[in-house]
């Protein structure tokens, strides 16, 4: 049907003048931006031409422009503003039968539940309305430019570019402000979001006063440093005059990105950008989802391929993260269902770089809404945490207390990198070996990588369907002035009857009966005193702990 009216949500200038040729003689809509203002200079005035303007070949025809544009604009336009932007809005007489759009491989929008490893056959979509919901446009805006001869400084994202994360992956650099309609949205949807800064050297931290603008104003919350996929909502679309908008403001200072030069180049000019954008970072993707379809979402239960499993994020939800597993000062992640009497499983190393401040670096752990304080020491780490409770979905949050900075021209602020984030429905083994760097352990404060001993440790132990005997074998090296020194044992809190006494230059074993519990306990451990160990080493312990074992 000829007659029929076609919405397009294309973007990009050059897809937009091939998807007008393809569809020649229909009735299309161009809601991103007005092209016509771009293209046709209204400073000709063809009723009264110049002799230089007359002689164009085709003069006739290009003459109708300038009077079918005035009447296009007193008919079919009108300037509107919201959230302090101006932009212009097409005015529709009728209802859409059609939308064209790029296929979401070749788009920063709407790429949300697509295969994006699928073939591309066409560079164009085009759906019945009814097909359509949640579609997602960019509209050119005062605060959020268009690329194609905006103002650089308020450019809202620029055309698409090899992602170096991933081969095969596209993102697109970003802007400050984009101004979003949400074509046949659903009465309320959520708002997907990934995007990243792990390469703006220097400046990796996103703001924490970011927010989206709907009904409702929604902070996006503390994203940390590097990339994020997260899903806000539900949000309910503000409507104004037949339409629906949403806006993001990621309420920072867009900068051009100055490379380091090297060689004979960095004698001259290092203050002029070879790249002209001025970016906050890179988008991989922004799409509205609807309920129906986040609660069908799917969440991972492991994290461990990087940068894969950060780049294709979909249910996965994080930040914080940079996407080749380094965890900023502050990270956190939404997993999948947890089972009661399960653990997490955080494994990954510590770098043996300067921290600040001074101090004992440690690692505040949030699992389901129980803390866990971890030590942080140059090395390899793999914690057990005990699960709080089954749940549906489990939110992990990382805290450093202290920060390292990468070597080089890196210099991303870090906490320790990343190897494998995982739940585990029971916990792997009965047996753990503390006296291994390394190695899979309860977690455990107070406790050395190595095995040394505090004058007071927690381990932390997870719900028991059953009752059990711990046991913890310690070997008491004969220290300078070591005597005899007694062990307190607490479970949750309770001081237990299984009194212990370390004895220098010798073995021994603590047995620890555990009666069942539905939820995970901290055994607390503390000696009267501690003891220096040999030189040059400066720590105070008071034994060394070998094996841990939980028999049923």
């Amino acid at each position: 049907d000829r007659e029929a009216r076609i919405v397009s949500t294309i973007e990009n200038v050059v897809a937009a003048k091939f998807a007008a040729l393809r569809l020649r003689g229909a009735p299309v809509q161009f809601v991103s931006r007005d092209y016509f203002g771009v293209f046709l200079d209204t400073r000709v005035d063809y009723r009264q031409p110049d002799t230089a303007t007359t002689l164009h070949p085709h003069f006739t025809e290009i003459a109708q422009s300038f009077p079918m544009k005035l009447e296009r604009n007193r008919t079919g336009r009108t300037i509107e503003t919201l959230w302090r932007t101006e932009f212009t809005l097409p005015l529709s007489p009728g209802p859409n039968a059609y939308y064209v759009s790029l296929v979401p491989q070749l788009s920063l929008l709407n790429k949300f539940g697509f295969d994006l490893d699928a073939p591309v056959s066409d560079v164009f979509s085009l759906r019945p309305a009814d097909a359509v919901e949640n579609c997602l446009v960019f509209v050119h805006s005062g605060r959020g430019n268009h690329y194609y001869l905006g103002d650089r400084r308020r450019i809202a994202f620029f055309q698409q570019e090899p992602d170096p994360f991933l081969d095969g992956r596209y993102f697109n650099g970003l802007g400050r402000f984009l101004l979003l309609r949400v074509e046949r949205p659903t009465e309320k949807f959520y708002l997907r979001i990934a995007a990243t800064r792990s390469l703006l050297s220097g400046r990796t931290a996103w703001s924490q006063t970011a927010r989206v603008y709907s009904t409702t104003e929604t902070r996006l919350g503390d994203l940390g440093d590097g990339a994020f996929n997260r899903i806000i909502g539900p949000l309910q679309p503000l409507e104004h005059r037949g339409a629906w908008f949403v806006a993001i403001d990621f309420e920072d200072i867009p900068k051009t990105i100055v490379g380091p030069r090297t060689g004979l180049k960095g004698l001259y000019h290092e203050g002029i950008p070879l790249d002209y954008r001025r970016l906050i970072g890179w988008a991989r993707d922004i799409s509205a989802v609807s309920e129906e379809k986040m609660a069908q979402l799917v969440r991972p239960t492991r994290v461990a391929d990087f940068p894969a499993d950060l780049v294709n994020a979909t249910g996965l939800e994080f930040a914080g993260a940079y996407e080749d597993g380094w965890l900023s000062p502050r990270s956190e992640f939404t997993l999948g269902p947890s089972a009661a009497g399960g653990v997490l499983r955080l494994r990954g190393a510590a770098p043996d770089l300067a921290r600040t401040p001074a101090g004992p670096a440690t690692l505040l752990v949030t699992v389901g809404g129980r803390e866990f304080t971890l030590p942080v020491v140059a090395g390899a780490f793999d914690w057990l945490l005990p699960i709080p409770a089954a749940s549906l979905t489990t939110k992990v949050a990382l805290r450093f207390s202290s920060v390292a900075t990468l070597p080089g021209a890196d210099a991303r602020p870090v906490g320790a990198k990343l190897e494998n984030l995982e739940l585990l429905p029971a916990l792997p083994g009965r047996i753990f070996d503390y006296s291994t760097v390394g190695a899979p352990r309860l977690a455990a404060h107070g406790i050395d990588q190595d095995g040394w001993l505090a004058r007071r440790a927690t381990i932390e132990v997870p719900a028991l369907a059953a009752p059990a005997t711990l046991e913890i074998k310690f070997e008491c090296p004969a220290l300078a002035g070591a005597a005899p020194n007694p062990l307190q044992v607490a479970l949750a809190g309770v001081p237990t009857s299984a009194g212990h006494v370390l004895e220098p230059a010798n073995y021994s074993t603590l047995r620890l009966p555990l009666p069942a519990s539905a939820v995970p306990r901290t055994l607390t451990l503390e000696a009267a005193t501690d003891y220096p160990l040999p030189a040059p080493d400066t720590r105070r312990r008071i034994a060394r702990v070998l094996q841990l074992e939980i028999i049923p």
